[in-house]
């Protein structure tokens, strides 16, 4: 049997990847089979099969990428920035994924699934602290012990669902007056 390499296997998974996104995201994931996927993607079962067990494994990879994205703008660099700053790097990369693949609205259908489903939960609860800790870390290097840290960075990590949500649901906010609403929140309750 020939060697496939890294690089063939990745492009393999982010097609089936793709395939999943398109199709929960116009039909929603309990109006999407597995058959679905598989003639999206154009490939077979048994090499679908190969990278997921099932669609539930799917939906956590495609929550995972999407978390992963905005914990990538937390260590992106290693300037300065104020929590402010981090926030509106990171719901710039939110908005360009969303433009690109309308990760808002399957965002909204993932945490609704997790609710369902304690295996998809744990898989997304443990994507959430990878996120939280690089920011924690962050704000430690930044502003030192004096704050908490682990309690700032999981308020901040719970802005993107709200972000999403107000985006999505209501869709009468977009970032610049999002990051304003959370600055002149935080200047209220100072």
């Amino acid at each position: 049997m020939p060697r496939v390499s890294p690089e063939h296997l990745e492009a393999r998974r982010r097609q089936i990847l793709d395939a999943a996104r398109r199709l929960f995201t116009a039909n929603g994931f309990h109006a999407t089979s597995m058959q679905d996927i598989l003639a999206e993607s154009e490939l077979s079962a048994g090499a679908v099969y190969r990278y997921f067990p099932g669609k539930e494994a799917i939906v956590a990879a495609i929550a995972e990428q999407a978390i992963g994205d905005i914990r990538a703008t937390f260590e992106s660099d290693e300037e300065d920035r104020t929590i402010l700053e981090i926030l509106a790097r990171a719901l710039a990369a939110l908005d360009k994924r969303a433009a690109a693949n309308d990760v808002g609205r399957l965002a909204l259908q993932v945490w609704a699934e997790a609710a369902r489903s304690e295996t998809l939960r744990l898989r997304i609860a443990d994507a959430v602290l990878d996120a939280r800790e690089a920011m924690r870390a962050r704000i430690e290097r930044q502003y030192g012990p004096d704050v908490d840290a682990e309690a700032i960075a999981a308020v901040t990590i719970a802005l993107f669902p709200g972000y999403l949500h107000a985006t999505v649901i209501v869709g009468d906010i977009d970032a610049e007056r999002y990051l304003r609403g959370v600055e002149e929140l935080s200047a209220l309750i100072a």
